[in-house]
């Protein structure tokens, strides 16, 4: 062993550390997420004894063994897919609260609606000002949000992009009936 291949033990001991947190963060995650990794038979074997078991110190010990299981096994891939997945929940999550967003300034502020449409073309307008109306009735007589919702969900949709697509399948429907 040359001094080019010389780990120190701080560095060795610290790599299985962050395997063993690697492994903590995909214990977490279902089984059936578990199985879009593509893990080696004998680590999901070991994932799914731990989705059973249920006292701490049993818990403890198979993370532990799981960890050992991990210095086995190339761990790049496995990091790059949970990157992935964390990124998309991320990006959910920012969607969502951007459209929660627009769903209460839209309600609060009569101006906001040009504001929308402008920032997204695919809006219709009309649309937007109907169901921002009967929110507002509702919330007034204290019915049930329903036309809230479907305010949020229409938001969502345009931000989304799926507004475009169910407008194009429309517009689409439309000539095929004109033919």
């Amino acid at each position: 062993m040359g001094v080019k291949d010389f780990e120190s033990k701080t560095k060795a001991k610290a790599a299985m550390h962050d395997l063993q947190r690697l492994g903590d963060q995909l214990a977490v995650l279902s089984l059936a997420t578990l199985k879009t990794f593509d893990l080696p038979e004998r680590l999901f074997d070991a994932y799914e004894v731990l989705s059973r078991t249920r006292g701490h110190e049993g818990t403890r010990r198979q993370k532990q063994y799981i960890g050992k299981i991990m210095r086995l096994v190339d761990a790049e891939p496995i990091q790059a897919r949970l990157d992935l997945l964390n990124r998309s929940t991320h990006e959910a999550k920012a969607s969502f609260k951007r459209c929660e967003m627009w769903r209460d300034k839209l309600l609060a502020e009569p101006e906001a609606v040009e504001a929308f449409c402008a920032a997204f073309a695919s809006a219709e307008r009309s649309a937007l000002v109907r169901l921002i109306a009967a929110a507002q009735s509702e919330k007034a007589l204290g019915k049930p949000p329903k036309s809230a919702r479907q305010l949020f969900r229409a938001i969502t949709d345009v931000i989304t992009g799926i507004a475009p697509k169910v407008q194009i399948a429309t517009e689409e429907a439309e000539n095929d009936d004109a033919r």
